[in-house]
């Protein structure tokens, strides 16, 4: 009896030995680590030609490991499957071509396997595009995005901004309009207090891009309302207040590549969420030729937009009523936001841009004209296009 459980013992253990080399023998393998990496992070956005993923493994012991790797887009309905063997004592990385997957996003699942044993599994959101080719005149490009930042600082918001730069650049834009950093509201919360932090985020990824700046503000301040509780800037201790903060933003930030910098003169004035009074175009266009000036003392030939209105049944009317009151020879041009949603944006775009050309006209001749919004908006609510639908 104690034979036969010796000899079935003795099997097994050769069974073992024969077919999980990886795991027994006489001297077993002691230690393994394995790590699946995809380049390009936190957005992890590659360029198609040259898309991969590696899988690194460590391996201590005495005897060879064959892994199977195997990754899928669409959770394993089909899937591509990779094997290669590792030898111990040594630090081997297999690199995993994915050129052949076309341009898009992805939610990828890679998982690597000794035998049936799971060793290492991960689930990541990548985006397959073609990188833009840079030339000598993309400094000239006027075509760019907008680019939202919080005030606060810290490591995250510097990783942030650095992924967005970056990415900008893969996709060809090279012109940036900073949606909230350095406005007026955001940087003085104590009388004659600026804290820049975010601006200066700003300046250390996005200064070799071309921008639009806001200068003004873009909304009202709660610091200055007066006796009527307004805070848009209408009074002249409000207009002293804001060319004050212009002044210290002008001198904190020179501007020392002028062709790459357009100032922009507050944000959608016609919208009382933006212009906390009732909105008036003669309000807007006093504090707009006070600020213009003020610029304009200091860089001559740098170009001053005004407005970034709002699309609405007021916004041609509004830039009228604004260019009544002489307001043409201190701006270079004026914006506009053509948003469309939930309208087909590609059969009301075109209609929507056109009836906000030539308006200068007859106030002085042809003003250069910029969409500085548009596009889908993307809350999570009703009013948004969801991720998902993205």
């Amino acid at each position: 009896m104690y034979d036969r459980i010796l000899k079935k013992c003795l099997f097994v253990m050769l069974f073992m030995l024969c077919f999980a080399p990886c795991a027994f023998g006489a001297q077993q393998n002691v230690y393994e680590e394995v790590n699946i990496n995809f380049p390009g992070g936190p957005s992890y956005v590659q360029n198609q030609k040259d898309a991969y993923f590696t899988v690194e493994i460590k391996l201590l012991g005495n005897n060879d490991c064959t892994y199977t790797i195997s990754y899928s887009t669409d959770d394993f309905e089909t899937e591509y499957v990779e094997q290669f063997t590792v030898k111990p004592g040594r630090y081997t990385e297999h690199r995993l071509d994915l050129s052949e997957l076309p341009k898009g996003a992805y939610d990828i699942t890679v998982r690597v396997k000794e035998g049936e044993r799971l060793a290492a599994e991960k689930k990541l959101g990548i985006g397959i595009i073609e990188f833009y080719e840079p030339t000598p005149l993309d400094m000239y490009s006027r075509i760019g995005i907008t680019v939202g930042m919080t005030q606060k600082g810290g490591y995250e918001i510097r990783q942030l901004a650095s992924e967005q730069a970056e990415l900008l650049k893969k996709c060809g834009l090279f012109n940036i309009r900073y949606s909230s950093a350095g406005t007026w509201v955001s940087v003085e919360k104590l009388p004659g207090v600026y804290n820049f932090l975010g601006t200066n985020i700003y300046r250390d990824y996005y200064e070799d891009m071309n921008n639009i700046q806001f200068v003004g503000g873009s909304n009202g301040i709660a610091l200055y309302k007066d006796d009527k509780g307004y805070q848009a800037p209408r009074t002249i201790e409000q207009l002293d207040a804001l060319l004050n903060f212009q002044r210290a933003k002008l001198d904190r930030y020179p501007a020392e590549n002028t062709h790459r910098t357009i100032f922009s003169v507050w944000n959608e004035p016609n919208l009382q969420f933006y212009w906390p009074n009732l909105p008036s175009a003669y309000e807007y266009s006093v504090m707009q030729k006070l600020v213009a000036l003020e610029v304009k003392k200091r860089y001559p030939d740098m170009p001053i937009i005004a407005l970034d209105i709002a699309n609405g049944t007021n916004a041609v009317d509004y830039i009228k009523q604004m260019l009544d009151t002489d307001a043409y020879p201190y701006i270079d041009g004026y914006s506009f936001h053509p948003y469309s949603f939930p309208r087909d944006i590609d059969a009301s775009y075109e209609p929507l841009v056109a009836k906000f050309l030539n308006i200068s006209e007859d106030y002085g001749g042809f003003l250069d004209t910029y969409v500085t919004e548009t596009g889908y908006p993307t809350p999570n609510s009703t009013q948004g296009v969801s991720e998902q639908t993205q």
